[in-house]
């Protein structure tokens, strides 16, 4: 017969390993490759999650968040070879965000990638017929959300690969849209509007 003692000792070890895991499996670690870029461009975590990055460069690196929403995560300014961010958990719940990877040594910039909190959509402003993200990154089945001064007219390309396919755009924020591959969104001016604005502008979305 096993000795109680040892079994009492395996059972607590047991119990330590589950905790270390649990515990684990709540962060996410992303890595940055060898070339500057995220090795996965679009990164699903909990609202009660947490991420940290992880540079695998050989040069040291900042990473920049979109706050279209407001700030979600906070800026790094400066992530040396080799070293592991802090952990960060997402200040605001059900959101996606957008950030960017600056190769400090020569100041080569990659991205967007997407990283999204819960569910919930990347929001581009439009104002004055201008969008405030002109190229956005999202997962697969990934959503965003526009909020417009004004009304536009809205031609999104291929048509059928976002949805709802809106044609315009109202002032305030307009309906969530959910897109499985990359789209090209056009921003023109309604007519009757009342202001002329400068047609035409572009939004792309990456999906992956």
């Amino acid at each position: 017969m096993r000795d109680s003692r040892l079994l009492c000792l395996e059972a607590i070890l047991a119990l330590a390993t589950l905790a270390t895991t649990t515990q684990l499996s709540a962060q996410t670690v992303l890595g940055i490759t060898a070339q500057g870029t995220a090795a996965l461009p679009n990164v699903e975590i909990a609202n009660n999650g947490s991420v940290q990055f992880q540079n695998n460069a050989s040069f040291p690196v900042s990473i920049t968040f979109t706050t279209s929403s407001g700030a979600v995560f906070s800026d790094i300014a400066n992530l040396g070879a080799g070293q592991n961010s802090s952990s960060q958990t997402p200040q605001q719940l059900n959101m996606t965000v957008n950030y960017t990877i600056t190769n400090l040594s020569n100041g080569q910039v990659r991205g967007p990638y997407g990283l999204e909190a819960g569910t919930g959509p990347i929001t581009i402003n439009v104002a004055s017929g201008l969008p405030d993200l002109d190229t956005v990154s999202i997962p697969v089945g990934g959503e965003i959300q526009f909020n417009s001064d004004t009304s536009y007219v809205l031609t999104c390309s291929p048509a059928n690969l976002i949805s709802p396919n809106l044609t315009s755009l109202n002032p305030g924020l307009n309906p969530v849209q959910t897109s499985t591959q990359s789209v090209s969104c056009t921003i023109g001016s309604a007519s009757g509007g009342g202001r002329n604005h400068n047609a035409n502008h572009q939004v792309s979305m990456m999906v992956s």
